[in-house]
């Protein structure tokens, strides 16, 4: 299964990473396979930061350790969520935003 997709996702809206089933939990949202869509899109074209055709899988299994086809990863993350808080996508190329990280309050 080939699941990505053109379009745009700013990095201030990245909450649908971690909202993945719809409220009956029968499926996931549509933003977020959108979401999924946008993230693999955005890995397959920082070649430096890939291995081949293949990207960094950053689902709660592989956790960014494993390099794996597009269509795996649209996989993987459908069925296993991304690794907490992984907002900014650094081991897919993207540069460090402070203002996604997360804050210390207090």
């Amino acid at each position: 299964m080939f699941c990505c997709q053109l379009g745009t996702m700013n990095r201030q809206t990245r909450s649908w990473m971690y909202d993945r089933y719809k409220e009956n939990g029968r499926g996931l949202k549509k933003v977020f396979e959108n979401g999924v869509n946008e993230f693999i899109r955005f890995a397959q074209g920082q070649t430096r930061y890939a291995d081949g055709s293949k990207i960094r899988c950053p689902c709660t299994e592989c956790k960014n350790n494993k390099f794996v086809e597009g269509g795996e990863v649209c996989w993987h993350l459908y069925t296993h969520g991304f690794v907490e808080n992984y907002y900014n996508w650094t081991a897919q190329g993207e540069p460090i935003e402070p203002e996604l990280l997360p804050q210390n309050v207090g």
